[in-house]
């Protein structure tokens, strides 16, 4: 049970305010109105669901555990035990002793009548917000194992790409950090003492050399100002970007215009929306009903309000094809496959084949950048390394000759 912070007026017009216990807050309005209380303010209080010690705090659920606990949570509903004892059984073998009390929670609530889906977003951090809706969906529809299965699937999935992602990444980022680290050291200590040698000798120094001594002179000069600078930066544009409403939609609208990411943006968030209602409307979700939840999931909001816009004309008993064909970014062939399921009556299966494609298409995406990413360093560190050996060897050359004048 949760519990509501509420302002309300009495019969006589009194301001009231105060606590009161309930499953949800529509419970909770409820029973403030049967209590003949006119609400004017209600919000659920935060509390400390998990009693967790210092170390428990920052231990990590790896996917992995996530994908075995949907699994087991599917196949012992699928096997005809019901919700509380199936939770009871996980608790008892989760071996993550925050996933085992996470679990305890949930037992908890559900025991006490609150829905899975609402306890499950007593905790982002661990269930996503795709996993809340579709687990949403499946209570309403009655198929909770099948949607389970189907979380594990896409779960292991995601996890494979991370996976993927990190392992082709790894190598690069140890390239180009290694080369960083010896650039700055050049440029910091070795550099200016190396032409301040060659200026004692009376030489005038080549341009690179020049150039390049202008930059080691900056850092050395200025590189805690740089490092303050750059820390303050990042601050700042994560929070606009991330917690402002004109940053977020800057941030969406640029990644739908890059080259290669734009691309890579579209697919990704078509093969989620595409999957979800195609899985949802397969289990007799309303349409509408779907396509609200599918938008929940998609996290570009350009995106996301071309889906609301094409949930209203469909309420309006416009065609989804039709809809999404007076609007950008969404690819033509997945308006041709929609509209093909929608003649021939097979939406769902049709949606669930979009979703599997761009799925492959995302992961092919991704393989292409990361090889391409890799040339494109070494390239790029070939040539900075490069111009340091020049501008380094070119003084050496007047040196010798000054030496041998």
């Amino acid at each position: 049970m949760a519990i509501f912070r509420f302002k309300v007026r009495d019969e006589a017009g009194k301001l009231k305010t105060g606590e009161i216990e309930a499953s949800n807050i529509e419970n909770a309005a409820d029973k403030l109105v049967e209590s003949n209380f006119i609400v004017i303010e209600l919000s659920e209080v935060k509390q400390n669901v998990l009693d967790l010690d210092i170390s428990e705090k920052f231990t990590k659920i790896k996917s992995k555990e996530m994908v075995f606990f949907y699994l087991q949570l599917a196949t012992l509903i699928n096997s005809g035990v019901n919700l509380v004892e199936s939770l009871i059984a996980l608790e008892e073998q989760v071996d993550n002793i925050k996933l085992a009390k996470i679990v305890g929670v949930i037992r908890k609530d559900v025991l006490s009548g609150v829905s899975l889906s609402d306890s499950l977003r007593k905790f982002p951090d661990v269930f996503s917000n795709l996993v809340v809706n579709l687990i949403e969906a499946g209570e309403a529809g009655g198929m909770l194992d099948e949607i389970l299965e189907k979380i594990a699937k896409f779960s292991e999935n995601d996890q494979k790409v991370v996976a993927k992602v990190k392992s082709a990444l790894a190598y690069p980022i140890i390239m180009m950090t290694v080369a960083l680290s010896v650039v700055v050291f050049l440029l910091t200590f070795v550099f200016p003492k190396f032409v301040g040698i060659f200026k004692k000798m009376g030489g005038d120094l080549p341009w690179p050399t020049a150039f390049l001594m202008q930059i080691s002179n900056f850092l050395t000069a200025n590189i805690w100002t740089i490092i303050i600078v750059s820390i303050s930066a990042t601050i700042f544009f994560k929070y606009f970007f991330n917690k402002t409403k004109v940053g977020s939609y800057l941030w969406d609208y640029t990644m739908l215009s890059l080259p290669l990411i734009g691309d890579l943006t579209v697919k990704a968030n078509v093969a989620m929306m595409s999957k979800t209602l195609g899985v949802l409307s397969d289990n007799g979700v309303p349409i509408i009903n779907a396509l609200n939840i599918s938008n929940k999931l998609l996290e570009n909001q350009i995106l996301s309000n071309i889906i609301t816009r094409t949930t209203t004309k469909v309420s309006e008993g416009v065609a989804i094809s039709e809809s999404l064909g007076k609007e950008d970014y969404f690819p033509p062939m997945v308006i041709k496959m929609i509209s093909v399921g929608e003649k021939t009556g097979n939406l769902s299966k049709m949606l669930i084949k979009v979703g599997d494609f761009y799925d492959l298409e995302v992961e092919m995406t991704i393989e292409t950048m990361l090889s391409l990413l890799e040339p494109i360093l070494i390239v790029f560190m070939g040539i900075t390394l490069g111009f340091i050996a020049i501008s380094m060897f070119l003084p050496m050359f007047d040196m010798i000759k000054l030496i041998r004048k």
